[in-house]
């Protein structure tokens, strides 16, 4: 990958971590569904859409050139946060990386700004025991 970077003069300026969930079938197949498949390679979680089932795809994505710089597939039922630091190596060196909620996490914010990238956090309300100070750099860290 560095020699894409390298020899094609592209900038490493905007990356981001995020997950996808992959449904193996309709919502409406559910309970067939986890009678069906193997509990220890699929599982649930919780989204905007309610309880879905399923594998997720984890991914670290240059933004700017649309490049897929590193993936993961598991279980749904964990979560994302858990493979922050296998694809932040892939994208540390990024001038701003961009995350969403899930990554809402002071060990997160601190491992990106002693990598010398801005962090660029969405703020998940229902982490209150997190410092003030702290969400407000991240709310101000979106100049991009």
């Amino acid at each position: 990958m560095n020699w894409i970077y390298n020899n094609i003069k592209l900038y490493k300026t905007h990356a981001t971590i995020d997950a996808n969930i992959i449904k193996p079938c309709k919502d409406t197949r559910l309970g067939i569904a986890k009678a069906t498949f193997n509990k220890n390679e699929f599982g649930f979680t919780y989204t905007t859409k309610g309880k879905e089932f399923g594998k997720k795809f984890y991914l670290s994505l240059d933004i700017n050139n649309d490049f897929i710089l590193d993936f993961t597939v598991a279980k749904a039922s964990i979560h994302e946060s858990k493979f922050f630091d296998d694809l932040f190596i892939s994208i540390k060196s990024f001038s701003k990386i961009l995350l969403d909620a899930a990554y809402d996490s002071y060990d997160i914010f601190s491992k990106i700004k002693s990598s010398g990238s801005i962090p660029v956090i969405d703020l998940n309300k229902r982490n209150t025991k997190y410092l003030e100070s702290y969400n407000r750099y991240v709310m101000k860290s979106n100049d991009f």
